[in-house]
């Protein structure tokens, strides 16, 4: 029986400007395992212990340096190349490659974004290497990094979520569980799949959704707390079993799509930031979050109108 893992996780959950990223990954292991920390340890390392021939691979917030997106785009980078099997040589590129088929696409990024360069600070050759090592450590422990899908959820698109489904908890797990169900259906039959994702927005129940999102099958409730909630269906000879984890980037699948959602968003907050200084050049740029999205804000309000760009289209409302 084959045995596979998925991890999900998301960036810009807090923030009202730019883009909710959410990211899933799936991989396929020749032997029933949790720790793949421990079973790719000859090229990979956990955050707290950084080495420089290994891919530092962890929560997002652990990773990134705000003052530096090299330190998250080197290890990002890596893992991207060895999941799309070659370099990705724009933005446009590496969004081609891990987008849903089912989304937009590209067609809500600027052509200037869609043209970015990468890499935007790591250097090439250090992130083919340990990409390359990885490649060869998994080979060689018969894991496979199978897919890497990601949503990108325009502020129009997350307030029509808001509208909808009446909270932002719920707009993040529909998003993940569809993409949860997209990389279940790239899994073949007569297997076990095991997914980690981190809590949303501390909700301890998950079986209504995963209902409507996930499977038609019936759930059944393992556990339900404040550390983990747990769920299991099968369905056409898989054995499904997903958890709810607070701090789940200790699973390095979860781990390797926080980092993959934040890269998203910080290339998508370069592209949002650009356009908006081309226009009024002494702009100081914004990571979104609310308190400087609302300095943000007054500053391009009159651009905005005189651009006739919609309120929705920019700023999120919750």
């Amino acid at each position: 029986m084959t045995t596979y893992l998925i991890g999900t996780d998301e960036a810009g959950y807090g923030p009202n400007l730019g883009p909710l990223v959410v990211v899933g990954t799936l991989w396929e292991v020749g032997e029933p395992t949790d720790n793949l920390f421990e079973l790719l340890n000859d090229s990979v390392t956990p955050a707290g212990d950084r080495k420089q021939d290994r891919i530092t691979i962890g929560d997002s917030k652990q990773i990134h340096d705000t003052s530096n997106l090299g330190m998250l785009e080197l290890p990002t980078l890596a893992l991207i190349r060895a999941g799309l099997g070659g370099f990705p040589e724009t933005f446009g590129a590496l969004l081609k490659g891990i987008q849903s088929p089912h989304r937009a696409g590209l067609d809500s990024i600027s052509d200037d974004a869609v043209s970015m360069q990468l890499p935007v600070q790591a250097v090439r050759a250090e992130t083919e290497s340990l990409s390359q090592r990885f490649v060869d450590d998994c080979r060689r422990r018969k894991v496979r990094l199978v897919r890497i899908l990601c949503r990108t959820i325009s502020p129009t698109e997350f307030n029509r979520g808001l509208e909808s489904l009446g909270n932002k908890a719920s707009v993040l797990t529909a998003n993940t569980l569809q993409i949860v169900r997209e990389l279940i259906d790239d899994t073949v039959e007569s297997s076990e799949i095991m997914i980690a994702c981190d809590k949303h927005g501390g909700r301890n129940k998950y079986a209504a959704p995963i209902q409507q999102w996930l499977t038609e099958q019936m759930v059944r409730v393992g556990q339900e707390s404040t550390d983990k909630s747990i769920y299991q269906f099968e369905e056409q000879k898989r054995s499904v079993e997903i958890h709810f984890t607070a701090g789940g980037e200790q699973f390095l699948p979860t781990a390797v799509s926080s980092m993959v959602a934040k890269y998203v968003r910080e290339l998508s907050m370069i592209s949002f930031n650009s356009f908006w200084i081309g226009h009024l050049p002494h702009l100081k740029p914004t990571k979104g979050y609310p308190l400087d999205a609302k300095r943000f804000w007054k500053e391009i309000e009159g651009t905005q109108r005189r651009l006739q760009i919609s309120r929705d289209s920019i700023w999120r409302s919750k």
